[in-house]
């Protein structure tokens, strides 16, 4: 399919260079139609399932949750709920939801949807990754562990079909901000019931013709590796002042001829830039380029339980042997990414950590002969999982170098293609895989959470009780000041005995066509799509 895609874009160039004709971008402009890629894979469109940014980026069209992100600057505005009000405590929310919401087939979109939707993700059985962004609501980590098993018992309830509350376990300054993840998402109960089992993972409910959302735009086509095609919802309550028509979602293969599909006005807006064209539009001071700071850290997980990685000196020596300014490169600086030295990205949220990675080499072989591998000796061949993907590789190539290097060890490249590495990460069948490292909302326990001892994102088998609790004495404090050393703390705890291999903070680059109207960039890189609409320049 992905070299159907290639075709396919490559006859759109050869028809553009033959004669001057309407372009495709042209074309959408006039229709409302949104011609978008999303990289080159996505994995579901089950919003309680979703860990890549290409999923999401589906989602944010198909659904809504109770708030939505202003598209400036992200703050919470009304979505399925039109008001709310919070406790003087901070541990209640009511939400009053718009008596005109509906689901796509017209059906009303009640407080008992939501509800329905929240057993779900908590379900254990489901197995989903972003359970955890539900922990807050009180009892809600206790559901998902077994610990209880009377839902009734979890702080949410539907005092009526328009009215949701929420008892949170404690005051939770960001928890307007954290529900507009997708894992809030309502999810259609008849449909997925229809489907299977509450908790089924593999469920045909998300299958073109059957699936049923809430949100600006319905599902019209699904290509497999190729693209995605919605249209608007009519049901939508803010229908009339959608603009979009229609949004393509393209699965490009690679950036270059994502480029080059820009360049050839197939595109409105690319999910990525190549490195060297991004100095080239730069230079040229291009209009469309737009680049922004990412929420994200790149990093690999260790699998803790498994020799020699088990052994803090050795995952000390391996993170003391990169040199990631080499990794990121003065081009790479400038355009895509910025050298990290802590997990938490600096000034998230106005939270920064002091304490910062080393890199020292000759310590690094020091701690490594001290775990019993004097030059690499003895020390056995390790596996690097990483997922198909041009920069990906590139990475994992240039530390398999440095390793090689710097260490005298070897360490054996694996490529596998994106849902095989997460279903392997998941199942702890890794040595060293990439890891988790997005920031789902602006705050610093967005990462730390990650890694306490029962998180579901917690692959590397690393527990620490210290952390653990430094994380839950953070959550219960109302001074900020003390909240922001226990953080701090917990994050020094991590970067100690570093499960994680860090390497870099992200910068989002898109080309984003001049016709694209309501697109900014933000540090989340979400764009909602019902403020979204197109407008020649021309």
């Amino acid at each position: 399919m992905m070299r159907q895609m290639v075709v396919y874009l490559m006859g759109m160039f050869l028809l553009a260079g033959c004669k001057k004709v309407e372009t495709v971008v042209d074309k959408g402009t006039a229709e409302q139609t949104l011609l978008m890629s999303i990289g080159p894979y996505f994995t579901t469109l089950d919003p309680q399932l979703m860990t890549l940014a290409s999923d999401m980026h589906v989602a944010r069209a198909l659904f809504e949750g109770l708030l939505s992100p202003d598209p400036k600057d992200l703050h919470p505005v009304p979505g399925v709920a039109e008001s709310w009000e919070m406790s003087k405590d901070g541990l209640t929310y009511t939400f009053h939801l718009r008596p005109e919401a509906r689901w796509s087939n017209g059906e009303r979109l009640t407080a008992g949807d939501f509800v329905f939707s929240y057993k779900r993700i908590l379900s254990a059985a489901l197995g989903s990754e972003s359970a955890n962004f539900l922990y807050v609501i009180k009892n809600g980590a206790a559901y998902h562990k077994k610990e209880i098993e009377d839902f009734s018992a979890v702080g949410v309830r539907a005092l009526d079909d328009h009215t949701l509350q929420f008892t949170l376990e404690n005051r939770t300054p960001y928890f307007l901000t954290l529900i507009l993840n997708p894992a809030w998402y309502p999810v259609h109960e008849k449909t997925l019931l229809q489907c299977g089992a509450i908790d089924q993972r593999d469920s045909s409910w998300t299958q073109v013709g059957r699936i049923i959302t809430n949100g600006p735009f319905v599902l019209k086509s699904l290509k497999p590796d190729e693209k995605i095609i919605l249209e608007k919802n009519l049901h939508y309550w803010g229908a009339k002042d959608v603009r979009l028509r229609k949004i393509h979602f393209l699965l490009i293969p690679d950036m270059n001829t994502e480029e080059r599909a820009f360049r050839d006005h197939q595109l409105h807006i690319t999910e990525n830039v190549p490195f060297p064209q991004i100095l080239k539009y730069v230079k040229k001071h291009s209009p469309h380029l737009k680049i922004s700071p990412y929420l994200g850290t790149y990093c690999y997980v260790y699998n803790t339980t498994q020799a020699p990685l088990n052994d803090v000196r050795v995952r000390k020596a391996l993170s003391m042997a990169i040199n990631r300014r080499i990794i990121v490169g003065t081009d790479r600086v400038m355009c895509k990414y910025r050298a990290a030295y802590t997990f938490v990205p600096e000034n998230t949220a106005n939270y920064t950590n002091p304490k910062r990675i080393v890199e020292d080499i000759e310590l690094a072989k020091k701690l490594l002969a001290d775990a019993g591998y004097p030059n690499g000796q003895g020390f056995p061949k390790i596996t690097l999982t990483f997922n198909t993907s041009e920069s990906h590789r590139f990475n994992a190539e240039v530390i398999q170098e440095m390793w090689k290097k710097n260490l005298n060890i070897d360490v054996q490249l694996t490529n596998l293609e994106c849902k095989d590495m997460f279903a392997r990460r998941r199942q702890k069948q890794f040595q060293i895989t990439r890891g988790p490292g997005i920031g789902d909302y602006n705050d610093a326990t967005s990462f730390l959470n990650m890694w306490e001892s029962r998180s579901v994102n917690n692959y590397s088998g690393w527990s620490n009780a210290r952390y653990d609790e430094c994380l839950r004495l953070a959550s219960l404090t109302e001074s900020s000041d003390e909240r922001l050393k226990l953080l701090q703390e917990a994050e020094t705890l991590l970067l100690n005995e570093m499960p994680l291999l860090i390497l870099h903070s992200n910068n989002v680059t898109h080309l984003v066509d001049t016709s694209v109207k309501n697109w900014y960039p933000n540090i989340l890189d979400w764009h909602p799509y019902q403020s979204i609409y197109l407008e020649s320049s021309k």
